[in-house]
C-alpha cells in the first residue's frame, strides 16, 4: 500500500526494484526516486495511487499509477500517461 507524505511517496514501483516497495521524492514538476533517480513527470502534489495493468509489465502482475492534480494517471515503472 502507497503512502503519500508532502516530501515523498513510499510503497510504488519502480524498474530498479521488484515489488511496489520504491519511495519516490516529491520535487516541483514531479516525483524522482530515491534509489535510480527515475524521473516521473507529473504535476504535484499527488492526488492518489493506483495499481493497474500497463504494457511494462508482465501479464499478471499489476503495477503502481499516480494520479496528479489534473486527474492524469503516469505509471511508476515506465512513466506512460493514460
Amino acid at each position: 500500500m502507497a503512502t503519500i507524505y508532502a516530501d515523498r511517496v513510499e510503497g510504488l514501483a519502480c524498474r530498479c526494484c521488484q515489488g511496489h516497495i520504491a519511495t519516490f521524492k516529491v520535487e516541483k514538476d514531479g516525483l524522482r526516486c530515491l534509489w535510480c533517480s527515475t524521473k516521473i513527470t507529473c504535476r504535484t502534489p499527488v492526488e492518489f495511487v493506483i495499481k493497474g495493468a500497463c504494457a511494462c509489465t508482465p501479464e499478471p502482475d499489476r503495477t503502481t499509477f499516480v494520479v496528479d492534480t489534473d486527474g492524469v494517471k503516469t505509471c511508476t515503472r515506465c512513466g506512460t500517461v493514460r
